[in-house]
């Protein structure tokens, strides 16, 4: 008896020790060799939502299976069933001209910077696509890709599950100029010769001038200003749009022009109108060009000469600080005008002398005075007073005789 109980002792703690053993590596490994027993800790589980992507309320594009991307990984990775919806959505966009596609990439905070690029991640998965789609025939153009952070994003196994969002819109069609209907006007510097709403009409592509008996006559009266102001010549400026084809044996379609209403006007001295072109937005009604033609009024070169080359003298009598302008002198400020509209960037310079007739300082009031009378007759003549500049000298000595040291000498800068 004491034997048998002696084995069972032996037994039961031999069995102690086993069991002990079992319940360390089920702690330690989850796993005890004595009941053949396993236990595996469960994967995160992410709520799968489909890819969708909608034309207003019509579903364009579904897929169950959404995109991938590794953690830090820009470049999506897609299932089958995710490229058959990207074919899908490249179809539709080419077969939908007036669609564009909006690519939304997201990004956890934590990784706003991708590879040290001013670019975050999101954008840079966005482009991606974008790179892929275009790949696949869809003008770039009608793709934008942008980036945006977001803290509920789905990750399982080191992947991004989702992190792209896609949404179709219309193409914003450029909105159609409206080109005013030009007036037919024609300035002699500030002055104005014609200003009538009759103007001529070509059709597209074409030279020939539609003229009414109105345009005519103000085409009469532009010779008879010539011919009367001999210091003048006339610049026709044929205009052509840049989709109208010129089939004329000129240059272009706006020179072809310039020369078709020059002919009109016979009566002028034809050396003094000249032609030249300029591309321009033109005025259409009912498929007809309204205008295609402008005038610029400019001094002759021989005009031009005489104002630039040497300045031009007034002189005043003792005492004075005005004259009498006379029809030459006017012509002469008038000439100055037309030149200073002409060239934009011209200024006059004044500068007003007095004799050593009395006292320096009344002198000096006089040969500004002088100065500023003759920048009056210019302002009176519409000429920008700001692109007059005066400057009195006083007491001057340069001529032996004082006549000639009153004076106001004009030069053009």
């Amino acid at each position: 008896m004491r034997t048998f109980l002696f084995f069972l002792l032996i037994a039961w703690c031999a069995g102690s020790v086993y069991w002990y053993t079992c319940e360390l590596d089920f702690n330690a490994e989850n796993n005890c060799s004595c009941f053949n027993k396993k236990t595996t800790i469960a994967e995160p589980t992410i709520e799968k939502t489909p890819l969708l992507v909608k034309d207003g309320v019509r579903n364009v594009v579904r897929s169950e299976e959404h995109f991938r991307f590794g953690v830090s990984d820009a470049a999506p990775k897609m299932e089958k069933q995710t490229s058959t919806a990207m074919d899908k959505l490249v179809t539709y966009l080419k077969n939908n001209e007036e669609k564009r596609l909006n690519i939304m990439g997201y990004y956890h905070p934590t990784q706003e910077q991708y590879k040290g690029l001013a670019n975050n991640l999101g954008k840079a998965r966005a482009e991606e696509l974008k790179k892929y789609l275009v790949g696949k025939g869809v003008a770039g153009s009608r793709i934008e890709a942008f980036g945006k952070a977001d803290t509920d994003l789905q990750f399982s196994n080191e992947e991004l599950y989702g992190g792209i969002d896609l949404r179709l819109s219309n193409v914003r069609k450029p909105v159609a100029k409206i080109v005013p209907r030009p007036s037919f006007v024609v300035m002699d510097g500030k002055d104005t010769i014609i200003n009538t709403q009759e103007h001529f009409g070509f059709k597209k592509n074409d030279a020939n001038p539609a003229i009414g008996p109105e345009v005519q006559k103000n085409l009469d009266n532009m010779s008879d200003y010539l011919d009367k102001n001999k210091g003048r010549e006339l610049i026709v400026v044929g205009q052509y749009a840049a989709d109208e084809k010129n089939a004329s044996e000129h240059p272009d379609l706006g020179i072809a022009r310039a020369e078709a209403v020059k002919k009109k006007m016979s009566k002028a001295p034809q050396d003094r109108v000249k032609t030249r072109s300029e591309m321009a937005e033109l005025h259409l009604k009912d498929g007809a060009v309204i205008g295609g033609v402008r005038f610029d009024m400019n001094v002759t070169e021989e005009v031009q000469k005489n104002i630039k080359a040497e300045a031009r003298t007034f002189f005043f009598d003792t005492g004075e600080r005005s004259f009498d302008v006379d029809a030459e002198m006017e012509q002469y400020f008038k000439d100055v005008k037309t030149y200073l509209e002409q060239d934009k960037d011209a200024k006059v310079l004044l500068t007003g002398y007095a004799d050593t007739v009395g006292l320096a300082t009344t002198n000096m009031e006089l040969s500004s005075g002088r100065a500023i009378f003759i920048k009056e007759n210019l302002v009176r003549l519409q000429v920008d007073a700001d692109r007059i500049n005066t400057l009195a000298k006083g007491e001057n000595t340069t001529y032996k005789t004082n006549a000639r040291n009153r004076r106001v000498e004009m030069i053009m800068k």
